[in-house]
């Protein structure tokens, strides 16, 4: 009986050491298993790594080349078919009241709003292409080739010139309404002009949206302008009061003024009330520059009232002292249209279209001055037949 008892037990013993074998064994295959999975990963994932690794290390030790902005191309005309002269003769129109009353003046002061339109038509036919007095004056003069640069003035900031509706809107009949609404179907002649005001009168005679009208101007890249403070004509001297300090008096506050409408006022062409110049020519110095009331200034250009198609900034005789302008009274306009047109008598400012060039046959290159080039490039061609003025070279102008 002692000896089955101890088989029995033995019996028990090995069979338990089996089943720990076993599960040992099982245990240990189960373990396995992610490690295989991990190593299979590892293998696998190292390659790939290996590769972004290489790319990347590839990618910093080869510096990636700094590309130079391209310059767009130069724009290319045909000389001989466009034919710039670019110290040809430049319009500036002047216009006052457009449509004030039935009574139209003389001297073009009040025309009807439809001799306006046909002057507008009348201007894009012949070629004309709206830019600012100030852009004259810089000689950055952005102008599609065979097109002649126009300035468009409005003085004194009349009613008519700019007028809104009660109920807000702007009058159809106004001078800005009829000439935006004249771009709009004709984008070959922009809604662009040069508006001087004055001072002491409130813009275009609406004071509740005077502010307003400055800033719809400016935003739609109009140019406003000095006309002096009060308009007292300077070439009549009542009393004594043109001076030197008097002079200053009225250009300043009238800078202070406007820009309290709006501070982008730029003010820096100066309109002579009425044309009148001071009869004491060492004054003229302060309407280009002075200070007065801590305000000091610098006027690009000075213009008068009245005269001629004014000279190209870049020509010898340009002076930026006396600037003329075309009056509108009559048939004036429409005769210096036919007159440039002709080009015999006077040549027009024919551009080039690129504002970094300064193209003039060959015939014109002794009336370009060459200080007034600046970055610009002067490019001279061969125009058969081509005439200069018949006026003789002058000596550059002094007067500034």
């Amino acid at each position: 009986m002692k000896s089955n008892s101890r088989q029995q037990v033995s019996q028990r013993k090995r069979r338990g050491q089996r089943r720990f074998r076993l599960t040992a064994l099982l245990i240990m295959c189960m373990a396995a298993i992610p490690l295989l999975l991990a190593a299979q990963w590892w293998r696998g994932g190292r390659a790939v790594a290996s590769k972004e690794i290489g790319a990347i290390t590839s990618e910093l030790a080869v510096p990636t080349p700094i590309v130079s902005p391209v310059a767009p191309p130069a724009l290319q005309i045909d000389l001989q078919k466009v034919k710039p002269n670019e110290v040809g003769r430049i319009p500036i129109v002047m216009y006052h009241d457009i449509g004030a009353s039935s009574n139209y003046d003389s001297l073009g002061l009040n025309i009807s709003r439809d001799k306006f339109k046909r002057q507008l038509q009348a201007m894009k036919d012949a070629g004309w292409y709206p830019i600012t007095m100030r852009s004259v004056a810089l000689g950055d003069i952005d102008v599609p080739a065979g097109k002649t640069p126009v300035v468009i003035t409005f003085d004194d900031g009349r009613a008519t010139t700019f007028r809104t509706l009660p109920d807000g809107r702007v009058d159809p009949n106004c001078a800005v309404a009829i000439f935006e609404e004249f771009s709009r179907r004709n984008p070959e002649f922009p809604f662009r002009a040069t508006f001087y005001l004055i001072g002491t009168s409130v813009p275009f005679h609406q004071k509740e949206t005077a502010a307003w009208k400055v800033k719809y101007l400016i935003d739609r890249g109009h140019e406003i302008g000095n006309h002096s403070n009060t308009h007292r004509y300077m070439d009549q001297n009542a009393g004594g009061w043109v001076s030197a300090a008097s002079i200053q008096r009225e250009v300043a506050e009238a800078i202070r003024r406007i820009r309290a409408y709006d501070v982008r006022a730029t003010m820096d062409t100066y309109c002579v009330p009425g044309g009148g110049y001071p009869k004491n020519r060492s004054l003229w110095r302060y309407l280009k520059e002075g200070s007065e009331g801590g305000t000091k200034y610098k006027n690009l250009v000075v213009l008068k009232a009245w005269g001629g198609p004014s000279r190209s900034p870049f020509h010898i005789s340009y002076d930026p002292m006396v600037i003329d302008r075309i009056g509108v009274m009559g048939s004036y306009l429409e005769s210096q249209i036919s007159l440039l047109k002709a080009g015999i008598e006077l040549q027009p400012y024919i551009s080039d279209g690129d504002p970094d060039k300064v193209s003039v046959p060959r015939s014109f290159e002794k009336y370009v001055n060459k200080a007034a080039l600046g970055r610009r490039v002067l490019r001279v061609y061969d125009l058969p037949g081509s005439k200069s003025e018949t006026d003789p070279v002058p000596e550059p102008a002094t007067s500034n």
